[in-house]
């Protein structure tokens, strides 16, 4: 009778839940300065396709979720929304995602369509496999992803033509500037704000527009640290580029002949 009981998906702690969507709780605020990507999002919240967020390392795809959330947080029930960080050290991933849908049934038992975002779903092994029987089961179940470059080929195989993708680049020089708190959105403002914003534009071309390296300090520590971040970032999204080019080539040698190659190149110049 209790044969298959090991099947069961283990259940969430649920401080770590709680901790992962304080809208339950009514402690969501966040200070993010809109992404031009979220124009993009937003008409896409009345789809019912799976909705991939793909890019670089650190370029802002989870902040463009908890954007998305933050608009959605407008008209639907704090409860009705899950995230799950699926790259948390502290928790198992193997029944990671059910397991935290499971807690959030039993915590809530939330009525009508509810959101489901995954955040660096590629740390899950299968997880092309559960989001399909998620989306497949559950016609009000929204689905949303982040993670590299992979989990859009992933998706392709198992979820054609029923998955979006948008892909994340670091800031462009417009948002580089909302960042540093200059408005450049009007002729006027541009011209009044000339000296300023070619003095950002300098900070830009060294440092680029990944998120995590837009701060307020001039120190030499600083900059060392920045540095040094910037230079981890880009060799770990090198090294991405290499695996996923590699992965093409791969799968072109065994016939499959329909693979959109997209330069490694193309990334770093987007910058």
């Amino acid at each position: 009778m209790f044969k298959n009981i090991n099947l069961l998906p283990p259940c969430m702690k649920e401080e770590i839940l709680f901790e992962w969507n304080p809208w339950w709780s009514g402690g969501f605020s966040p200070e993010f300065v809109d992404r031009e990507a979220s124009v993009h999002l937003r008409k896409w919240l009345i789809r019912r396709e799976v909705i991939a967020l793909t890019g670089p390392r650190r370029s802002g795809k989870t902040t463009l979720m908890y954007l998305t959330i933050r608009e959605l947080l407008k008209t639907v029930p704090g409860k009705n929304i899950l995230f799950v960080k699926c790259d948390d050290e502290r928790v198992e991933v193997e029944g990671l995602i059910e397991g935290a849908r499971d807690t959030h049934s039993e915590i809530f038992n939330p009525q009508g369509r509810v959101y489901l975002f995954l955040d660096e779903v590629q740390e899950i092994e299968g997880w092309e496999k559960m989001v399909k029987r998620i989306y497949d089961l559950n016609p009000d179940i929204r689905i949303f992803l982040t993670g590299s470059r992979l989990i859009k080929e992933e998706l392709g195989i198992s979820l054609a033509g029923r998955f979006l993708s948008l892909e994340v680049f670091p800031l462009s020089f417009s948002e580089f500037l909302a960042y540093r708190g200059v408005r450049a959105d009007t002729q006027r403002g541009i011209i009044a704000g000339s000296g300023e914003i070619r003095h950002h534009l300098r900070e830009y071309i060294e440092w680029g527009g990944f998120p995590e390296t837009e701060g307020e300090g001039e120190s030499e520590v600083w900059q060392r640290e920045e540095k040094a971040l910037l230079a981890s970032l880009k060799e770990f999204n090198l090294q991405e580029g290499i695996i996923i080019t590699r992965k093409r080539r791969k799968r072109k040698r065994f016939g499959k002949k329909t693979i959109r190659y997209v330069p490694l190149y193309e990334w770093l110049l987007s910058g």
